[in-house]
């Protein structure tokens, strides 16, 4: 007993001596950071729950851009990573010097969890051969092909606040767009219309699949700071069941087509051509094509649905922006003879102007990383981050930051009008990321939310119902950006 009491004590005091020296790494290069605190670095609070951990990265930048610095460094658990906070060294990072920061640092496991092995997650030449493949997906036209699947989706919009206002019960706005992202996505993504029982199987697997608990995410921290020994011992990042749920979904939807001869303007059909087309000789695997339409999902879902329901409360929120939306609205539908089109939608300049500002005062995502993949020099600094240094791009501190954004807690969507866009600095707003690895699928969600918009807004007026904590706070719980307690809406409808 008293050689394992002593084994222990030594263990303790090595690890506390590896955590100390590791915390003077910043100190050595002489990088401004925050004081971590062992062991969780400088996420005590968020591991807690007390705040989210985007949200204590938000707080950490405000508090070294008060006191004058470009960058700091910071600590996740004993591992250090570089915070810039400049717009010209973002724009190195994600533009000028990519291919020194190509790589980002997320886990996947392509042998036992292949699902995890998509767009997202793939580096190298992996990854680049796959983005040049799913490109042309992604074009405008091929964005219009899909416009009819927006519409057909949004009438499930109409039967919910329909439902909503016959009862007189203040909606979850949230909620009531996640159900139509879903749907949305689906159908493009996976060429399924849902039901019921198919809806609440995909939101149970997509809950399941965004659900980061303590013990998940210190898994991911492990693969993420040791990807080839977690590799061999067979770590996923998906849980099996939801693996397998998606898997056979595709697999079974691709061998129906393929053997019906069916096709169908989709997402997924785009990725079977690919796949019959064997690109440089390549065969594009179901398990590749099961990666995309699940990473395809998982950020579309999620994403989507937080920006059209924050840009609602917005604009429920302040009478005067919805009055002038309101107004274009009526005009551009006037000319499209009261029906929502693809051009009529990309005629709303204001709409997008909403949008934009929506994107920025509630970034779905709060930060983005990269991998420094050789030893790399900052211009007018000492700063030389070594090969395999960690970086975040703090997206959600940038967008809340008075330098680039003067009132930044004010909803103005002016601040994107078409004659003052070009005051933006665009590596101080990048809700979709920057640069070769920006977001593929930006016009697809742009067109997304702003359809469900203008679907909901044509007929029913919106008002912020008590139930709502105004301002809003973040949840703590949540992997991306959400509201403690949820938005909630009255509705009413309009006559005609």
């Amino acid at each position: 007993m008293l050689l394992i009491v002593e084994g222990l004590l030594v263990t303790i005091l090595l690890v506390v001596a590896y955590y100390k020296y590791s915390f003077r790494y910043w100190k050595r290069r002489n990088v401004p950071y925050v004081t971590p605190t062992i062991p969780w670095g400088n996420y005590p609070n968020a591991i807690k729950r007390k705040i989210h951990y985007g949200q204590q990265i938000v707080n950490i930048y405000h508090q070294m851009k008060k006191q004058g610095h470009r960058y700091f460094g910071i600590y996740q658990f004993f591992q250090p990573c570089f915070v810039p906070i400049d717009p010209k060294y973002l724009r190195l990072i994600m533009s000028k010097d990519f291919h020194c920061f190509y790589k980002r640092n997320f886990y996947y496991n392509a042998k036992d969890d292949p699902i995890s092995a998509h767009l997202v997650s793939l580096n190298g030449d992996k990854w680049k051969k796959l983005r040049s493949k799913m490109t042309p997906t992604f074009t405008t036209g091929k964005i219009k092909m899909l416009f009819k699947i927006y519409l057909e989706c949004g009438k499930i919009l109409g039967s919910i606040l329909e439902e909503h206002c016959q009862k007189g019960t203040p909606v979850n706005i949230k909620e009531m767009f996640s159900s139509f992202s879903t749907d949305v996505i689906v159908n493009c993504a996976f060429g399924l219309e849902v039901d019921f029982f198919k809806k609440a199987e995909f939101s149970k697997h997509s809950r399941k699949a965004l659900d980061f608990d303590m013990v998940r995410s210190f898994v991911m921290y492990l693969g993420a700071v040791f990807p080839d020994l977690c590799r061999k011992l067979g770590f996923r990042q998906v849980a099996k069941s939801s693996a397998d749920f998606f898997l056979d979904i595709v697999r079974n939807t691709v061998n129906y087509r393929e053997k019906t001869n069916t096709t169908r303007n989709d997402f997924l059909q785009l990725l079977i051509n690919l796949k019959n087309e064997k690109v440089d000789g390549e065969e594009f695997t179901i398990e590749e094509i099961a990666a995309q339409c699940f990473i395809f999902f998982l950020a579309g879902f999620e994403t989507s649905a937080t920006t059209m329901a924050f840009a609602l409360f917005e604009i429920a929120l302040n009478p005067a922006i919805y009055q002038k939306l309101m107004e274009e609205i009526t005009v551009v539908m006037k000319k499209s003879r009261g029906e929502i089109t693809y051009d009529a939608i990309k005629e709303m300049i204001y709409l997008h102007q909403i949008v934009e500002e929506t994107l920025r005062k509630h970034s779905p995502v709060y930060f983005v990383t990269r991998l420094c993949t050789k030893d790399y020099h900052f211009p007018d600094s000492d700063v030389v981050l070594k090969e395999g240094s960690q970086v975040l791009i703090p997206i959600r501190g940038l967008h809340s930051d008075p330098e680039f954004f003067p009132d930044p807690e004010k909803f103005d969507p002016d601040r994107f009008h078409p004659d003052r866009r070009h005051e933006i600095d665009p590596y101080s707003y990048i809700p979709f990321g920057e640069g070769p690895r920006n977001c593929i699928g930006l016009r697809f969600g742009m067109m997304e939310i702003k359809t469900a918009l203008v679907t909901v807004l044509r007929d029913y007026k919106f008002m912020v119902n008590p139930r709502t904590h105004v301002p809003v706070q973040p949840s703590p719980i949540s992997l991306m950006y959400d509201a403690i307690g949820g938005l909630w809406l009255d509705c009413e409808k309009i006559s005609t």
